[in-house]
């Protein structure tokens, strides 16, 4: 699932000149092992040098404003933000920076890996030293590069928040928006708008209110900004649960109709789909879920589509849109050119939901 409050914080540090790069995986040595195990992850590392200006052209050079709670550590250096974003009312830091963290040398070894990724120093000694200052201090600084731990997050004061850790809340890049990006085009002279296709969803939904064609005051605004953003990373939570039990259905086997299938089918609840593979791609002829019923995927499947003669089954469908002449007809159709796919739900809400997901997703041919 892409989190709306990641999306949101590296759209901020693109705003203000840096380039980014999301979800960093710190890996741990392991030569014995199969595969190299993942030690931590950084929601976002994010660079930017130190002359980058936006410039439009308007009748005179005008500058785009930057947002003045990332003005640099030091002038001139080449800036490295590692940002830790926290959409949830909980903010517990990862383990690389908590105080009471019991493996220190191997957290001092994990920030010692993402320096050498980025580049910054050649030596082992100065990586080593860089390291350990901003293990401690959340910062640190040598020669024409400056690194620096930012929490992205709802409170500007975290309870148990340790010392040194700057802090940018989700409020503040929305009142950065709605002064400093959606509406000084317009007080500029350079545009009545900033917003473009080219963003993402979320992005341009914030401008959408941000921008100055509602007339609201800006703390209306910002309340509906903030709205929007968590209103939006439920929906993704939302959707990335049912795309998740649609990719798990869709990876299932596929059956035939044959004399094997009433064994197959089990007496579990679930969802299923079936398709008229006769063809290249297969299509959706049918998909839903089981209720309560005794029986669960098996009545559902095997007996109401494909023996059942009840007017929302597959056979009677066939029957209504022309295919097939009679239920024999129309049962022997299922069987040599049909194949079903299913996949076990135990919980009646979660199936309901899933039955909604996926016939919007797949759309298929019949429905009830």
């Amino acid at each position: 699932m892409e989190d709306c409050f990641e999306e949101l914080t590296r759209w901020y540090l693109r705003f203000n000149g840096y380039l980014s790069i999301e979800n960093f995986i710190i890996h741990e040595p392991a030569p014995d092992a199969e595969t190299v195990p993942q030690g931590a992850e950084i929601d976002t590392v994010a660079v930017r040098f130190p002359f980058s200006r936006e410039v439009i052209s308007a009748g005179h050079e005008k500058d785009v404003i930057r947002h003045e709670l990332l003005e640099p550590i030091a002038r001139d250096s080449i800036e490295c933000v590692i940002a830790e974003v926290k959409g949830g009312n909980r903010v517990r830091l990862n383990s690389i920076w908590r105080d009471d963290d019991d493996h220190p040398d191997l957290s001092l070894e994990r920030l010692k890996y993402l320096i050498r990724w980025l580049g910054c120093f050649p030596d082992e000694e100065t990586i080593t030293s860089v390291a350990s200052r901003l293990q401690r201090d959340r910062r640190a600084e040598d020669g024409n590069y400056s690194l620096r731990l930012i929490l992205f997050t709802w409170r500007a004061t975290p309870q148990g928040l340790p010392q040194g850790i700057a802090v940018i809340t989700f409020e503040q890049i929305m009142r950065f928006i709605v002064r400093s990006r959606a509406n000084s085009w317009l007080e500029l002279g350079i545009g009545t708008r900033s917003r473009h296709p080219q963003w993402s969803e979320l992005v341009n939904g914030l401008w959408a209110i941000a921008g100055p064609e509602g007339g609201e005051a800006e703390d209306e605004k910002v309340r509906r900004m903030l709205e929007f953003l968590a209103t939006t990373n439920q929906i993704r939570r939302s959707e990335a649960e049912m795309r998740g039990l649609l990719g798990k259905l869709l990876v299932s086997p596929l059956h035939r109709f044959d004399e094997s299938i009433r064994s197959i089918l089990p007496n579990e609840q679930g969802i299923y789909v079936i398709y008229d593979c006769s063809s290249e791609p297969s299509v959706a002829l049918r998909a839903g879920r089981t209720n309560s019923a005794a029986g669960g995927l098996k009545q559902r499947v095997y007996g109401n589509h494909l023996m059942g003669d009840q007017k929302g089954n597959l056979r009677q469908q066939l029957i209504t849109g022309a295919i097939c002449p009679d239920l024999e007809s129309a049962k022997a159709w299922i069987r040599s050119r049909c194949k079903v796919r299913f996949l076990e739900i135990a919980d009646a809400a979660l199936r309901n939901a899933a039955e909604s997901y996926i016939l919007a997703m797949l759309r298929p041919k019949y429905c009830d």
